[in-house]
Protein backbone atom coordinates (compact mmCIF):
# COMPACT_ATOMS: atom_id res chain seq x y z
CA UNK A 1 0.00 0.00 0.00
CA UNK A 2 1.18 3.52 -0.73
CA UNK A 3 2.15 5.84 2.09
CA UNK A 4 -0.63 8.22 3.14
CA UNK A 5 1.22 11.35 1.96
CA UNK A 6 1.62 9.80 -1.53
CA UNK A 7 -2.10 9.12 -1.74
CA UNK A 8 -3.23 12.66 -0.96
CA UNK A 9 -0.86 14.65 -3.17
CA UNK A 10 -3.01 15.06 -6.30
CA UNK A 11 -5.57 17.86 -6.14
CA UNK A 12 -8.17 15.60 -7.78
CA UNK A 13 -8.11 13.44 -4.65
CA UNK A 14 -9.81 16.18 -2.61
CA UNK A 15 -12.53 16.92 -5.18
CA UNK A 16 -15.45 14.50 -4.73
CA UNK A 17 -15.98 12.36 -7.81
CA UNK A 18 -19.75 12.04 -8.05
CA UNK A 19 -19.55 9.28 -10.69
CA UNK A 20 -17.24 6.91 -8.80
CA UNK A 21 -19.10 3.81 -7.63
CA UNK A 22 -16.33 1.46 -6.49
CA UNK A 23 -15.49 1.78 -2.78
CA UNK A 24 -11.83 1.62 -1.83
CA UNK A 25 -11.86 1.39 1.97
CA UNK A 26 -8.83 1.74 4.17
CA UNK A 27 -7.89 -1.53 5.90
CA UNK A 28 -9.14 -2.06 9.43
CA UNK A 29 -12.28 -1.20 11.35
CA UNK A 30 -12.57 2.36 10.03
CA UNK A 31 -12.92 2.31 6.22
CA UNK A 32 -12.85 6.10 5.75
CA UNK A 33 -10.85 9.06 7.06
CA UNK A 34 -11.59 12.69 7.81
CA UNK A 35 -9.62 15.75 6.85
CA UNK A 36 -10.74 18.69 8.99
CA UNK A 37 -9.13 22.12 8.64
CA UNK A 38 -10.00 25.37 10.36
CA UNK A 39 -8.59 28.48 8.69
CA UNK A 40 -8.31 31.70 10.70
CA UNK A 41 -8.49 35.09 9.02
CA UNK A 42 -5.38 37.12 9.89
CA UNK A 43 -5.32 40.88 10.36
CA UNK A 44 -4.09 41.26 6.77
CA UNK A 45 -7.04 39.28 5.44
CA UNK A 46 -5.08 36.13 4.67
CA UNK A 47 -5.99 32.63 5.78
CA UNK A 48 -3.77 30.51 8.01
CA UNK A 49 -4.40 27.02 9.34
CA UNK A 50 -5.32 27.28 13.01
CA UNK A 51 -6.30 23.63 13.54
CA UNK A 52 -6.00 20.48 11.45
CA UNK A 53 -6.95 16.82 11.80
CA UNK A 54 -6.46 13.99 9.33
CA UNK A 55 -7.43 10.58 10.62
CA UNK A 56 -10.14 8.15 11.61
CA UNK A 57 -13.65 9.47 12.33
CA UNK A 58 -14.84 9.30 15.92
CA UNK A 59 -17.54 10.76 18.17
CA UNK A 60 -15.07 12.30 20.65
CA UNK A 61 -13.58 14.48 17.94
CA UNK A 62 -16.96 16.01 17.12
CA UNK A 63 -17.03 17.67 20.56
CA UNK A 64 -13.65 19.32 19.85
CA UNK A 65 -15.05 20.91 16.69
CA UNK A 66 -18.02 22.76 18.26
CA UNK A 67 -15.85 25.63 19.67
CA UNK A 68 -14.86 26.54 16.10
CA UNK A 69 -18.49 27.33 15.30
CA UNK A 70 -18.19 30.58 17.25
CA UNK A 71 -14.80 31.70 15.85
CA UNK A 72 -14.23 33.75 12.70
CA UNK A 73 -12.68 31.84 9.83
CA UNK A 74 -13.49 28.97 7.50
CA UNK A 75 -13.82 25.23 8.02
CA UNK A 76 -13.07 22.60 5.37
CA UNK A 77 -14.47 19.14 6.12
CA UNK A 78 -13.75 16.17 3.84
CA UNK A 79 -14.47 12.46 4.24
CA UNK A 80 -12.49 10.15 1.97
CA UNK A 81 -11.39 6.59 1.31
CA UNK A 82 -8.32 5.39 -0.63
CA UNK A 83 -10.00 6.30 -3.91
CA UNK A 84 -10.57 9.95 -3.00
CA UNK A 85 -13.06 12.29 -1.38
CA UNK A 86 -16.76 11.45 -1.47
CA UNK A 87 -18.18 14.00 1.00
CA UNK A 88 -17.14 17.64 1.34
CA UNK A 89 -18.12 20.89 3.04
CA UNK A 90 -16.51 24.34 3.01
CA UNK A 91 -18.23 26.85 5.31
CA UNK A 92 -17.44 30.23 6.80
CA UNK A 93 -17.72 30.60 10.56
CA UNK A 94 -19.37 31.56 12.87
CA UNK A 95 -22.40 29.41 12.10
CA UNK A 96 -24.78 26.96 13.76
CA UNK A 97 -23.71 23.74 12.04
CA UNK A 98 -21.86 22.34 9.04
CA UNK A 99 -24.09 20.88 6.33
CA UNK A 100 -22.83 18.66 3.54
CA UNK A 101 -22.38 20.51 0.23
CA UNK A 102 -20.98 17.84 -2.14
CA UNK A 103 -21.73 14.15 -1.80
CA UNK A 104 -21.31 10.90 -3.73
CA UNK A 105 -24.55 9.14 -2.80
CA UNK A 106 -23.41 5.64 -3.79
CA UNK A 107 -20.29 5.64 -1.61
CA UNK A 108 -22.13 7.30 1.25
CA UNK A 109 -24.79 4.57 1.12
CA UNK A 110 -22.04 1.94 1.11
CA UNK A 111 -20.25 3.28 4.20
CA UNK A 112 -23.37 4.48 6.10
CA UNK A 113 -26.10 1.92 5.26
CA UNK A 114 -28.33 2.70 8.26
CA UNK A 115 -28.33 6.46 7.76
CA UNK A 116 -28.48 7.46 4.10
CA UNK A 117 -26.81 10.81 3.60
CA UNK A 118 -27.96 13.79 1.60
CA UNK A 119 -26.77 17.21 0.60
CA UNK A 120 -27.87 19.68 3.26
CA UNK A 121 -27.69 17.17 6.13
CA UNK A 122 -25.31 17.98 9.00
CA UNK A 123 -21.80 16.68 8.21
CA UNK A 124 -21.44 15.09 11.65
CA UNK A 125 -25.03 13.76 11.90
CA UNK A 126 -23.85 10.15 12.12
CA UNK A 127 -21.19 10.82 14.73
CA UNK A 128 -23.14 13.10 17.08
CA UNK A 129 -25.12 10.10 18.35
CA UNK A 130 -23.56 7.99 21.11
CA UNK A 131 -22.79 4.41 20.13
CA UNK A 132 -21.90 5.11 16.51
CA UNK A 133 -19.01 2.98 15.38
CA UNK A 134 -17.92 0.48 12.79
CA UNK A 135 -19.54 -2.91 12.37
CA UNK A 136 -18.22 -5.88 10.43
CA UNK A 137 -20.32 -7.24 7.58
CA UNK A 138 -19.85 -10.51 5.74
CA UNK A 139 -21.18 -10.62 2.21
CA UNK A 140 -20.28 -13.72 0.25
CA UNK A 141 -16.52 -14.11 0.52
CA UNK A 142 -16.03 -10.46 1.43
CA UNK A 143 -15.69 -9.10 4.94
CA UNK A 144 -15.72 -5.33 5.31
CA UNK A 145 -16.70 -2.63 7.79
CA UNK A 146 -19.43 0.00 7.66
CA UNK A 147 -20.62 2.62 10.16
CA UNK A 148 -23.66 1.92 12.30
CA UNK A 149 -25.54 3.86 14.99
CA UNK A 150 -26.47 0.59 16.75
CA UNK A 151 -24.14 -0.77 19.44
CA UNK A 152 -25.65 -4.24 18.90
CA UNK A 153 -27.65 -5.64 16.03
CA UNK A 154 -30.54 -6.90 18.19
CA UNK A 155 -32.88 -4.06 17.21
CA UNK A 156 -35.53 -5.19 14.70
CA UNK A 157 -35.28 -1.94 12.71
CA UNK A 158 -31.50 -2.38 12.43
CA UNK A 159 -31.84 -5.98 11.29
CA UNK A 160 -34.43 -4.99 8.69
CA UNK A 161 -32.16 -2.20 7.45
CA UNK A 162 -29.31 -4.74 7.20
CA UNK A 163 -31.53 -7.00 5.09
CA UNK A 164 -32.31 -4.06 2.76
CA UNK A 165 -28.60 -3.21 2.62
CA UNK A 166 -27.69 -6.76 1.56
CA UNK A 167 -30.32 -6.61 -1.21
CA UNK A 168 -28.84 -3.30 -2.35
CA UNK A 169 -25.33 -4.84 -2.37
CA UNK A 170 -26.54 -7.75 -4.51
CA UNK A 171 -28.21 -5.39 -6.98
CA UNK A 172 -25.41 -2.80 -7.16
CA UNK A 173 -22.32 -4.99 -6.61
CA UNK A 174 -20.02 -2.02 -5.94
CA UNK A 175 -16.88 -4.13 -6.38
CA UNK A 176 -17.50 -4.22 -10.13
CA UNK A 177 -17.57 -0.43 -10.20
CA UNK A 178 -20.80 -0.12 -12.16
CA UNK A 179 -24.32 0.69 -11.03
Amino acid sequence: MKAFNQIIKPAEFWTPDLNRTKPQPFPGRFPTRWSLLFYEVTKRGNYKIAWQYVGKPNSALVNRIWPFLSKHGSMLLVEFDKGGAFKQTWKNCPRGEFTTQTLNHTLSAFYYPWQPDAVGVAFFAHWAKPGTGSRGIEFGKRRFFVYSPYPKMDDLAGIERLRIYRQWLRRVNPWNGAI
